[in-house]
């Protein structure tokens, strides 16, 4: 009994440190739309059927973000407009009054057919 209070209390101690000291991933997000934009290092998505509804998200890529096209590995240059994408992106932290960063982890992408 002692040993299992004594591994319960090292495991809240471990994950409160964790989570202290930042090593809990982010949430992961994803949005499904039609790349609008491809430039640089942000990709801009648009979202929604209705013209009157849509929605675009620029998101930022780094050198960590997975591409890939039509299951295969790909760069980010190329992926071209109009290509529908799911992207998995993760939240930055917020600046006062403005939105938080979204940074592309993964953007699975298939070719017009």
């Amino acid at each position: 009994m002692k040993n299992v209070m004594m591994m319960a209390i090292v495991a809240v101690i471990g994950l409160v440190f964790g989570v202290a000291m930042g090593d809990e991933k982010p949430a992961a997000f994803k949005y499904a739309g039609i790349l609008f934009k491809v430039d640089g290092d942000k990709v801009v998505l648009k979202m929604g059927r209705d013209p009157l509804q849509t929605y675009q998200a620029t998101l930022m890529t780094n050198s960590k973000t997975e591409v890939t096209l039509d299951g295969k590995a790909a760069k980010l240059s190329d992926l071209k407009e109009g290509q529908a994408a799911v992207v998995t992106y993760v939240r930055g932290a917020a600046k006062e009054g403005e939105e938080p960063p979204l940074t592309a982890t993964k953007i699975e992408a298939t070719s017009e057919k």
